[in-house]
């Protein structure tokens, strides 16, 4: 018995029904197989997506990670530049009126000799 998909289905003909139910019953491991497949091909296209989804969160890091070396970097440099002695002595003459002691107000003290006692 074939179906005629130009005709309308009536309540009377339920031919189509018994084709569909037949087709279920006679390929019923070709539909578990092609179920199986779909459901792993959607796991997979999961995990693929989860897998680009941290690769891509992962690359972010990387990122924000060599930006805050690369202000380390600089940071260290810059402290460098600051506690040099050429620049600690600039400051305290600009800023704190300092200058170096005169010859007669420096003194030599040997701490080898005097045991620690500084009077």
């Amino acid at each position: 018995m074939e179906y005629n998909y130009n005709n309308s289905l009536s309540e009377e003909d339920d031919g189509l029904c018994r084709h569909v139910i037949s087709f279920f019953r006679n390929n019923t491991y070709f539909i578990a197989c092609l179920g199986l497949i779909l459901l792993a091909s959607f796991i997979l296209v999961s995990r693929v997506q989860d897998t680009r989804k941290n690769t891509t969160k992962m690359n972010q890091e990387l990122k924000l990670q060599d930006k805050i070396v690369q202000e380390y970097q600089h940071l260290r440099l810059e402290r460098q530049t600051l506690t040099e002695y050429s620049h600690v002595k600039a400051l305290a003459k600009e800023k704190l009126h300092m200058s170096d002691p005169t010859v007669e107000n420096k003194k030599v003290i040997d701490v080898r000799n005097s045991g620690g006692n500084f009077k």
